[in-house]
């Protein structure tokens, strides 16, 4: 029964990881590698409170290209997409912007 238990956290653990590292995540570190150790190799690039920023929307609405919605400004601050990526900060976030 213990290894059981253990097993099934196991699966449960390895499982969960997966999927918390869909396709989209791999396509946008390899368009932007620099990003591969920052806060935007997260859930949070796209995702905010249970649902999706601007920033997955503009990404849907243009095909699914990043570099088609670099110019944008997804969340509306100011900041073209690519400049917040560059900066590391997230382009679908009002409050994360680049200092300066």
């Amino acid at each position: 029964m213990k290894n059981t238990i253990i097993s099934l956290f196991t699966f449960l653990l390895f499982s969960s990881s997966l999927f918390a590292f869909p396709s989209y995540t791999k396509e946008f570190l390899q368009v932007y590698p620099h990003a591969k150790k920052s806060p935007l190799r997260s859930c949070t690039l796209c995702h905010v409170d249970g649902g999706y920023n601007q920033y997955s929307y503009d990404y849907e609405d243009y095909g699914y290209d990043f570099e088609a919605i670099e110019p944008l400004d997804s969340d509306g601050d100011g900041f073209s997409n690519i400049e917040e990526i560059n900066a590391l900060t997230f382009p679908g976030d009002f409050e994360s912007y680049p200092e300066g």
